[in-house]
């Protein structure tokens, strides 16, 4: 069970970056950023995967992805808007952010732990730029119904995961902590959820790719 959910997340990740790499013509900029998240999120993981199986270490794999995830989730909200005000808040959001995982990153590579804090950063970032980006397109008028446009389900599948991964972080540092016997039984279901959560992540962003693809009008927010 645990393989099988594990390689069904690599699969509609890769599946689903290589969709929008293959329309990368018909589709936005902020849409082509991320196919290119949705690819590099499969191959990352399955590298990760082979490390910890074959070296018993994927640690500073796991650390060094951390930024490039940031700085690929920054290019995809900097194209979403070409409202200044909404552009210069997000800008705001990810320069703080990016300062703060940075010094998070490098004190845990000083502790040779994985660096929760700076994920737990970045999605918060990445969850409040939603919760911007959706007032951006509350005030702006459109020519069709938002749920025509691949931005709303991008949005609704950052919103959705990155808001919720946080409370599972801080439910493994939890566990971490306590570190019984009982705890460490409980790890394989927070693996699952895991897992879960990243399949239904993935799967609303290739919905975000499709309707992209067929999306006629494209009128910028």
């Amino acid at each position: 069970m645990y393989y099988l959910s594990l390689y069904s997340l690599y699969l509609v990740s890769i599946v689903a970056g290589i969709y929008g790499l293959v329309n990368r013509k018909v589709i936005r900029k902020s849409f082509f950023w991320i196919s290119i998240f949705l690819l590099l999120s499969g191959i990352f993981q399955i590298f990760a995967f082979l490390l910890a199986k074959n070296f018993q270490n994927n640690l500073w794999f796991m650390n060094a992805i951390i930024p490039i995830y940031y700085l690929i989730l920054y290019l995809i909200y900097a194209n979403f808007t070409k409202n200044q005000r909404t552009l210069t808040i997000n800008n705001g959001l990810f320069i703080i952010g990016g300062i703060a995982i940075l010094v998070l990153e490098g004190i845990a590579i000083h502790k040779n732990t994985l660096a929760y804090e700076a994920i737990t950063v970045s999605n918060l970032v990445v969850s409040i730029a939603a919760m911007v980006y959706f007032l951006d397109m509350l005030g702006n008028s459109s020519l069709q119904s938002p749920f025509k446009t691949g931005k709303v389900y991008a949005l609704s599948g950052f919103l959705f995961y990155h808001a919720a991964i946080i409370f599972y972080w801080v439910v493994r540092i939890i566990l971490m902590k306590m570190e019984t016997g009982e705890v460490r039984a409980a790890y394989p279901v927070t693996e699952y959820i895991n897992h879960f959560m990243l399949i239904i992540y993935y799967a609303i962003l290739f919905v975000a790719l499709v309707v992209e693809r067929r999306d006629p009008i494209k009128d910028d927010f």
